[in-house]
């Protein structure tokens, strides 16, 4: 499929032809902005493109051979219809591409992605593009970063078009000087106003112009290469250019300058240099061309000297955190990512942190301390520190003086960090669920290159970890999923009889409940008053809820029953899971006007057993007790350590057991109260969970039980020895898989 032209076709190639640049050379600076392009973005190959008007020329290109391919099969020529990040995550199911030639035959390209590259003015010249032999997705981190690069390459060929401009205009200003000198009185003072003009311009240039005569000696040395090499140029003029800076003889730029005074244009890009003034290591990219006379004749060389240190540490910097994390995941990546960029940053400090929904607490889930990482779990309010407002969604730069700013955050004290940066990180809907920051125990004058850096990193550590949290649930729901497909397939027999005896069993009684007031309904629906009616289906959707509870918790036992069913033990700290239940409560409780208390002695200790399986069973008790208790009493929750165990206790000021029920409570379908059972929406089966899930931790289950007084159901489970207690683990530990057993199941 063509691509339509664009509507300011006309002005968009005026804009392209007045760079200049279509048909030169290859450049290195282009070159490696597209090999860090292939890099950031994960594919085999990266092209800078120029839209001509009935081709596609590349400037820059990794992993492609052609230089040039029509326009009218050229995915670019899509793309500069448009001003957004175009991606084809296919093309062969894309109807623009899966006929072209490009789709079909070698390169047989899969997925492409670019990003326009847009003049101040808005004409789109051509293309910064990622492509691969493979469909594949664009990460919005790698999305950002090939817009950022993108902007980069035009910056390249601006720059590029102003060396081009200035090499014109020196060159003019040397003929009309060589002209004016044979000129008139008149024609003398013209020449002194364009040499003045001249000197204004390489004066105030912003790169370094030096030019040479033919045996090299020292003609011009503008104010930048002054404060660029700190030798003024009373120190060089006249002098013999190898004889004052060895290293151009070492390192063979005499010869490139020799072979600029036969006539060639030369391009050095990127070569380090110590300054013997500053002894600054200094990234320079140079350019050498022949200076001529009026009559062509070669008299000279100009050098158009280029510092582009700090492009080159932005480079290396960026380089040595997307190398540093590119193949990791997890906890690794956070450590690396941590470590990479105060190393990149040159700050003592960083960390990136999550954050609960509230965005009040923050747990630090990777610090980076200078040479090493921290060893402990850090969770910390964030109320009266700089994270508070990053949290907030705002980008935050202290410079100096960060202890000042926030006398109150101990932290900053304890690290004696004087500045900070910190970004938020962000889900793929926009919500803040974390931040990434670093800090320095000296000023941070100049942050724009490192908060660049942050931003990138901060969108690809949130993908990470909402990569980390689909991966869990993923995890988590095939794992189930297998597990039940096992289990049917192996008891198949078995839960067929569980069914049958269910139905028979306690089924049938909801169901001819929603049957005959359904079928009221239909019968009398025109002649029941209104709040009949309501009611009516309030208590068939009741029972329809009932039903569904009840299936759900026959599953559940099932699953606990399957002789092969196999417990997850890992070390738990009862006190935090009892503290962890008790809020899932509270909103009820309140409701109903029932008090929840909770005793949690800190050195009850570890245990080793089934994280899932215990919440559940805290989870059956508290809402058994929670149902049994009238409005005004009181449920309480228990962890303490004794005899070597450590043991819970749930206990309520209920309506208590009948002492001939209490043999019979943890039997399925066992209902203390049955008249009761339609009002609870219980079938019976919270307490045979509760057992079940006991047995297969080799605890015992007991109650106690007086009517009108209340009821205490305890448990103990062996608490670990200090030996064999989990170490602190560094802050940003594997995220818990908690095998799913969420259907609602309670007595």
């Amino acid at each position: 499929m063509h691509a339509p032209m664009p509507s300011n076709e006309a002005e968009r190639l005026a804009a392209l032809h007045r760079y200049l640049i279509l048909d030169t050379a290859p450049e290195e600076d282009f070159d490696e902005l597209a090999m860090l392009a292939a890099r950031i973005c994960g594919t085999s190959a990266a092209l800078v493109s120029l839209v001509d008007c009935d081709r596609l020329w590349f400037k820059a290109k990794v992993g492609f051979e052609a230089t040039k391919i029509s326009r009218d099969i050229a995915f670019c020529s899509h793309a500069i219809c448009g001003t957004e990040l175009m991606v084809v995550p296919d093309a062969t199911r894309d109807e623009r591409f899966a006929r072209s030639p490009l789709v079909t035959a070698d390169p047989r390209i899969r997925f492409y992605a670019g990003a326009p590259l847009l003049t101040p003015d808005g004409y789109a010249l051509g293309t910064l593009c990622v492509i691969d032999r493979v469909p594949r997705e664009l990460s919005p981190s790698q999305g950002d970063g090939l817009r950022m690069l993108s902007r980069q390459v035009l910056r390249q060929m601006e720059s590029r078009q102003t060396r081009l401009g200035l090499e014109q205009s020196l060159s003019a200003a040397q003929q009309r000087e060589q002209e004016l000198r044979a000129a008139e009185e008149f024609k003398g003072r013209m020449l002194h106003a364009e040499h003045q003009f001249a000197e204004m311009i390489i004066d105030g240039a912003a790169e370094g112009i030096v030019v040479y005569d033919r045996e090299l000696r020292y003609v011009r040395w503008n104010p930048f290469m002054e404060a660029l090499t700190g030798m003024r140029s009373s120190e060089v003029l006249g002098r013999v250019a190898p004889e004052i800076f060895p290293f151009l003889r070492e390192s063979g730029i005499e010869t490139l300058l020799r072979r600029a005074l036969e006539g060639e244009t030369i391009l050095l890009p990127d070569i380090l240099v110590k300054m013997p003034g500053t002894g600054r290591d200094v990234w320079e990219s140079n350019r050498y061309a022949p200076q001529r006379d009026a009559q062509g004749n070669i008299i000279g060389v100009i050098a158009l000297i280029r510092d582009v240190t700090e492009r080159k540490h932005s480079e290396e910097r960026l380089r040595a955190v997307v190398e540093g994390t590119a193949a990791l995941t997890g906890s690794e990546f956070f450590h690396s990512l941590v470590r990479h960029l105060a190393a990149a940053s040159r700050a003592r400090y960083a960390f990136l942190a999550s954050c609960d929904s509230t965005r009040t607490r923050a747990r630090i889930l990777s610090f980076w301390h200078g040479d090493r990482f921290l060893d402990d779990q850090i969770e910390y309010n964030v109320a009266n520190t700089p994270c508070h407002d990053v949290l907030h969604g705002r980008i935050c730069y202290y410079s100096e003086n960060v202890q000042a700013l926030f006398p109150k955050d101990a932290g900053l004290v304890r690290w004696q960090a004087q500045s900070y940066i910190g970004v938020p990180i962000s889900n793929a809907e926009g919500a803040i669920i974390g931040h990434l920051a670093v800090l320095d125990v000296a000023p941070m004058p100049e942050a724009s290159q490192a908060l660049d850096v942050l931003k990138i990193f901060a969108a690809r550590a949130g993908a990470e970890l909402e990569r980390l949290k689909a991966e869990d649930g993923l995890r988590g729901a095939l794992a189930e999923v297998e597990e039940l497909k096992n289990r049917l397939q192996e008891e198949n027999i078995y839960l067929r009889r569980e069914l049958i005896a269910s139905v028979s069993h306690d089924l049938r009684s909801p169901l001819a409940s929603i049957r005959g007031y359904l079928e009221t309904l239909l019968l009398k629906g025109d002649t029941l008053p209104p709040d009949k009616r309501h009611a009516y289906l309030e208590i068939a959707a009741r029972q329809s809820e009932r039903l569904g509870t009840l299936i759900s918790e026959l599953f559940e036992l099932a699953k606990l029953d399957y002789s092969c069913y196999q417990i997850n033990p890992e070390p738990v700290q009862l006190g935090e899971l009892a503290q962890d239940v008790l809020q899932k409560f509270q909103l009820t409780a309140e409701k109903k006007g029932v008090a929840l208390r909770v005793e949690a002695h800190q050195d009850a200790g570890f245990v080793s057993a089934d994280i899932a399986l215990i919440e559940r069973v805290l989870e059956n008790l508290l809402e058994n007790a929670l149902k049994h208790t009238h409005p005004g009493g009181a449920v309480s929750l228990a962890v303490r350590r004794h005899d070597g165990r450590v043991a819970v206790e749930v206990s309520d000021t209920g309506s208590g057991i009948p002492q001939n029920a209490l043999p019979h409570i943890f039997e399925r379908f066992y209902q203390v109260h049955q008249s009761k059972m339609l009002d609870t929406g219980s079938a019976g089966l919270g307490l045979a969970i509760v057992k079940r899930i006991l047995d297969l931790h080799h605890s015992q289950i007991n109650v106690e039980s007086a009517l009108a007084e209340g009821t205490r159901f305890s448990f103990a489970l062996p608490a670990m020895s200090l030996q064999s207690r989990p170490a602190p683990q560094d802050p940003s530990p594997a995220p818990v898989n908690r095998p799913a057993l969420q259907h609602k199941a309670a007595d």
